[in-house]
């Protein structure tokens, strides 16, 4: 029995009020999709109690209807309540409407709720209405619930329909449109059209603009304007009109160009034809004349100069006057100082070289560039000179990829007088050739203060083939910097040097590398920061390429023996 005491309301369920504090503590959506509404009379009784939510319910006491939510958002007012709404078709019901319930989109009840007993008639008994049920929800959080619902699936009253029809800016199609100003009553022809009753009309040429609009004509009395027209909501500044029958106006379309506000009724309403007959004629035209929408509404096809309406052009006469001053195409003779475009850097086609393209292809660098940090070389350091600065120390010069400038693209760089070592290398794993007679190659190398390099692409890897570089690289100078090594010079002479045993009587110092050609000298002293007190005679003598005799008068464990040996 529902009465004054009666209480309605909404709850969570225990399952959905877990699930919204794991959504809630996850920061994961929360998906309610569907609504379940019941009688809560699974016995049929004639008079049922009022069904009572509680938590641990799990189902309705009597479902008869489940369906996907028409709309699922955070009220207005409220931030902690969401409202879930259902619409029930006019064709649907037949039942009683008394408990409420929503499920989630695992199929669990997750909230529960009654309401007044309400009765959804169907229409086969003579009173149909599509019913809107709304459960108000509060919730912990409305942060993680999904508020999204599926359009495909959710229902709208033909009420709401028609209205948000109405405000769409492209109307319905009107029968004819006016050319004139006339009496907005009755029956007439209008455009060449005679009208009937209910046929709707575009009326835009009337002498007090306000009047303008959509109307319905009337037989008998005053027309009335269209219901999609008929206030300031569902005529706003762009409205689409098309115009279907007419002398004029027929298979054109119409826009209202009058800015906002607009009070029907009361502001000045302004049609302009987006598109339609403009009256010319289908053909081809030398020229037309356009209007601010880019329709062509004159054409005709001058046949004299003076029909296009040029003032200012050149006789024949004074066309051939000035050809007969030109050179000829074939062997033309150029004079005083002509001038030509510089082709592309790197060009090899039959253009014409100016003279800025020969000084760059002779050799000549054409300019200096500085670089003052890590950087990728492109094409446009090929040919210039560039200059590196203290400010280069411990930075990396990636040189440019070789497929990207042609072979014998040059790369010229030198490093200044305080800078630090630094790094040049091949991009990503391209290899550069240190030396100019190949050999080895590598994918980087230190520069120091006062160093340079020329490199050259060679199509498949960088080479040097110039600077101060190339002297540390080349073979002719290689060296091994330790106790016992060696230096190589271009004219063939070779140092060597290390130590030997401090054994006393007679021994063998093998070279670091063997001679090629000769040993000419070997030397032999005394190692004087050594525990040794005395001083004690050394010498050595070479014995072939690869060794030297060394004789010593040292006590056991005395110092060392240094031995330098020159040859080629």
């Amino acid at each position: 029995m529902v009465d004054q005491n009666s209480q309605f309301y909404a709850i969570l369920t225990n399952i959905g009020a877990a699930k919204q504090a794991n959504a809630d503590a996850l920061g994961i959506p929360w998906k309610i999709t569907q609504m379940a509404i019941g009688d809560g009379n699974p016995g049929g009784v004639e008079n049922p109690p009022l069904p009572m939510p509680s938590a641990s319910a799990t189902a309705l006491l009597n479902e008869w209807r489940r369906a996907p939510l028409n709309q699922l958002k955070v009220d207005e007012v409220n931030g902690a309540v969401i409202v879930a709404e259902q619409i029930i078709p006019a064709d649907v019901g037949g039942r009683w409407i008394r408990e409420i319930a929503l499920y989630d989109a695992d199929g669990d009840m997750v909230a529960v709720a009654n309401c007044p007993a309400t009765y959804k008639p169907l229409l086969s008994q003579g009173s149909g209405r599509t019913q809107v049920v709304r459960m108000n929800l509060i919730v912990s959080s409305s942060s993680n619930v999904e508020l999204k619902i599926d359009p495909s699936v959710v229902l709208a009253t033909r009420e709401w329909v028609t209205s948000e029809l109405a405000k769409q800016d492209f109307k319905h199609s009107v029968l004819v449109a006016t050319t004139a100003a006339i009496a907005l009553s009755g029956l007439q022809t209008v455009d060449g059209v005679p009208l009937t009753a209910g046929v709707r009309v575009l009326v835009k040429n009337q002498a007090v603009a306000k009047d303008n609009g959509l109307y319905q004509v009337v037989a008998g009395g005053p027309w009335v304007r269209s219901a999609d027209a008929d206030n300031s909501v569902k005529v706003t500044p762009g409205l689409l009109v098309m115009v279907e029958r007419g002398t004029i106006n027929g298979d054109s379309a119409w826009q209202l160009v009058t800015d906002a506000p607009i009070t029907v009724g009361v502001t000045a309403l302004a049609f302009e034809m987006a598109f339609g007959r403009t009256g010319v004629a289908e053909g081809t035209f030398r020229s037309v004349t356009v209007d601010k929408y880019g329709r062509v509404v004159a054409a005709s096809s001058p046949t004299t100069v003076a029909g296009y309406g040029l003032t200012d052009v050149y006789t024949k006469t004074e066309i051939d006057t000035a050809l007969a001053l030109k050179a000829p195409l074939a062997s033309p003779i150029f004079t005083v100082d002509p001038k030509a475009p510089t082709p592309a850097q790197f060009d090899a086609s039959k253009s014409i070289a100016t003279a800025e393209f020969v000084q760059r292809a002779l050799g000549s660098l054409r300019g200096v560039m500085n670089i003052s940090g890590t950087i990728t070389l492109t094409a446009a350091h090929v040919g210039v000179q560039l200059v590196g600065s203290v400010e280069l120390a411990g930075k990396t010069i990636t040189l440019p990829p070789v497929g990207s400038v042609p072979p014998g693209a040059q790369i010229h760089f030198s490093a200044g007088a305080n800078l630090a070592p630094l790094t040049i290398k091949g991009y990503g794993a391209e290899l550069i050739a240190p030396g100019p007679g190949g050999g080895y190659t590598v994918n980087s190398f230190e520069m120091v203060a006062l160093d340079s390099v020329v490199l050259a692409n060679l199509g498949n890897v960088w080479r040097m083939v110039g600077g101060s570089q190339m002297n540390k690289q080349t073979g002719q100078f290689s060296a091994v910097l330790a106790g016992n090594g060696y230096q190589k010079l271009p004219s063939g002479l070779i140092i060597q040097w290390g130590a030997a045993s401090n054994t006393n009587g007679f021994g063998t110092w093998t070279f670091p590398i063997a001679f090629p050609n000769a040993c000419l000298r070997v030397f032999a002293s005394q190692d004087a920061s050594g525990s040794g007190s005395a001083m004690y005679a050394v010498g050595a003598n070479p014995v072939d390429l690869t060794t030297a005799k060394v004789a010593s008068a040292l006590a056991s464990g005395g110092d060392a023996i240094f031995v330098l040996a020159i040859g080629y």
